[in-house]
């Protein structure tokens, strides 16, 4: 779509800095990445994550111990395994590695860790195991954000959108593919949430709510017949945009789609790591996508030898239907590449 093309245009012409690590992971050229290994903080001890032996968590086993710590010691890594290995408990401890590296560069910075997957449901799983796990941890200062695309925020709520996208006075009752369970961390309910404690926020969220209690109402009394004026969807968009900005420029973890990792509202942050689970069901441009502009650490979590990506046109389903995961592992083995495999090696 117009969005993957937007990226990997901005891939081939952008600032060779930003995009360093997404265009050696484009033409498979990892060697030419420098090792670049985490400090980390061992005891009272401050070393090379390479060299480091951290306290060995109960949950991980061996071979994900060694991938964590190899996902903290290269620019890019690939994390394989068979189902039931644990490659998202694996990822989920990498999560917490990659807050401290971005916590010790300084809030100034606005570092942002990506956590993407090829599918709404990839992605909340993962967003429930990675919010259970800071919950636990009491860790309120690190602040997550799951970001939906359009079209499940359309599927919630009454915008100007109604009056191009429906006939007749009745908006459609489809189920969006968001979980409960993530509500007090999605972007599209938090900037709509009156009780927050932040005044400029909670007037905006009564603004937005306003707006679109007008835009239902108009909408069940004359259909598509009256759509709202030019200047009254402007002045709606902006406060929307305003009051996700203020959210997104404060969270640390950005949790989306690799499509929506491509929006223009998150192309915006500065990525400086990102996790990409699934992997190995992600075509080469939606793993683009997401690892775009990525500044320091690139994960990819998956298992190539499972599911692959799904191509519809069978014009292009030879070529996509290898996942960057693929290409990247298997020339990898054949060069004595490093890797790491969560579960049996």
């Amino acid at each position: 779509g117009c969005r993957g093309r937007r990226n990997l245009e901005s891939l081939r012409d952008g600032d060779e800095g930003e995009n360093c690590i997404a265009k050696e992971m484009a033409f498979g050229n990892l060697k030419n990445l420098k090792r670049e290994p985490m400090q980390v903080i061992v005891g009272e001890r401050r070393m090379d994550s390479r060299e480091a032996v951290f306290e060995k968590s109960s949950v991980l086993n061996e071979n994900q111990y060694n991938a964590v710590r190899l996902a903290l010691a290269e620019k890019v890594t690939l994390v394989q395994g068979p189902p039931g290995t644990g490659k998202t408990v694996t990822g989920v401890h990498i999560v917490l590695h990659f807050l401290r590296e971005i916590k010790e560069a300084g809030e100034e910075n606005r570092l942002k860790l990506f956590v993407c997957a090829p599918s709404n449901e990839a992605v909340n799983l993962i967003s429930k195991k990675i919010k259970e796990v800071l919950e636990r941890m009491k860790t309120e200062n690190v602040k997550i954000l799951r970001v939906y695309g359009e079209s499940t925020v359309q599927k919630t709520f009454c915008g100007p959108w109604i009056f191009r996208k429906y006939k007749s006075a009745g908006l459609p009752e489809t189920r969006s593919k968001e979980s409960d369970d993530l509500h007090d961390v999605s972007l599209h309910r938090l900037i709509r949430d009156e009780s927050q404690c932040d005044e400029s926020r909670s007037e905006a969220a009564r603004q937005i709510r306003a707006n679109e209690a007008k835009f239902a109402k108009t909408f069940a009394d004359f259909g598509n017949s009256r759509p709202p004026g030019r200047l009254e969807v402007t002045e709606y968009k902006k406060i929307v945009n305003q009051a996700e900005k203020s959210f997104l420029v404060e969270a640390d973890v950005i949790l989306c789609t690799c499509v929506q990792a491509g929006s223009g509202k998150l192309r915006e942050l500065k990525k400086s790591h990102c996790i990409v689970d699934e992997a190995g069901q992600c075509s080469e441009p939606e793993t683009l996508v997401a690892i775009n502009g990525t500044t320091r650490r690139v994960v990819l979590v998956g298992d190539h030898r499972q599911l692959r990506p799904v191509v519809l046109d069978k014009d292009v389903r030879e070529v996509l239907s290898v996942s960057m995961f693929e290409r990247l592992f298997e020339n990898e083995t054949k060069l004595g590449g490093r890797k790491s495999h969560s579960g049996r090696a």
